[in-house]
């Protein structure tokens, strides 16, 4: 989709978008795309998918990738 139709439809497009850079496995695009999983851009929040790229991007040299994760699952614990 390169003409989104709606503000929804073009975060989705640009979640896809940071998807497929993270699947190039650099550290930035893991965390990137993990963030907007833990954010719920483009999309739902998806904590369990987030640990994935994150965990990827911390084990690839990205410092702090998975304190996101934690501190977002203490946020939601907190509600």
């Amino acid at each position: 989709h390169l003409f989104a139709t709606s503000e929804a439809e073009h975060h989705a497009v640009a979640r896809e978008a940071l998807k497929r850079a993270a699947e190039g496995d650099e550290a930035a695009d893991l965390f990137a795309y993990g963030h907007a999983l833990v954010q719920g851009r483009g999309g739902p929040v998806d904590l369990r998918e987030a640990a994935i790229w994150l965990g990827r991007a911390q084990a690839k040299g990205f410092p702090g990738a998975l304190a996101l994760l934690d501190d977002a699952c203490r946020q939601r614990a907190a509600i």
